[in-house]
């Protein structure tokens, strides 16, 4: 008897787990492949707003890694993710970044990089030539290159110089994009 009751209850707990777990979304990398994952959740309550303009600007001076990347960065592939996942189309999605501190080196050119860490290539490239195919604008703290010695042309191909990362920030907020949190 109480060996069908514990299997009965066993059965309980896996019709009720069950349906839950089916309807838990896959990990997926909609439009930025391989980075920044998300699950999408059609029924949250909060989502992206089809038809709305996002502004955003994300001032990353961490040099934190996630996945094998500037943790930052990867955070600003998952908004682009869930935005477009969303329903927001490309043309609604205007981002800039600004690297700044330790994390200038994301900036660097694979040959910059080796020089700067033992040979090591620049594991951010990629996700940098993803985000910039997608519209994303990076630009490097002219103030933080010139005190590590960085020249313009250590700079790879998906960055530009700025006069500083404040200056990147407050030309950005006046024009009414909203800061993202480093990370």
């Amino acid at each position: 008897m109480m060996k069908s009751i514990m299997v009965s209850m066993a059965g309980v707990s896996l019709a009720i787990a069950g349906p839950a777990a089916a309807q838990s979304p896959e990990w997926t990398t909609p439009t930025i492949q391989g980075y920044g994952k998300i699950k999408n959740y059609p029924n949250a309550a909060e989502r992206p707003i089809p038809g709305m303009e996002y502004k955003l600007v994300w001032a990353i001076d961490s040099d934190a890694q996630r996945e094998g990347v500037n943790r930052s960065l990867w955070s600003a592939a998952r908004v682009v993710n869930l935005l477009t996942a969303g329903g927001v189309p490309q043309d609604d999605i205007d981002i800039a970044i600004v690297l700044y501190g330790p994390a200038i080196d994301a900036a660097l050119t694979n040959e910059a990089y080796a020089a700067a860490h033992d040979g090591a290539q620049n594991p951010n490239l990629e996700l940098m030539k993803a985000l910039h195919d997608f519209g994303v604008k990076f630009y490097a703290c002219g103030q933080t290159m010139a005190g590590s010695d960085i020249a313009e042309s250590d700079l790879n191909e998906f960055t530009e110089m700025s006069l500083s990362a404040q200056i990147v920030l407050t030309n950005y907020a006046l024009q009414g994009y909203v800061t993202m949190p480093d990370g």
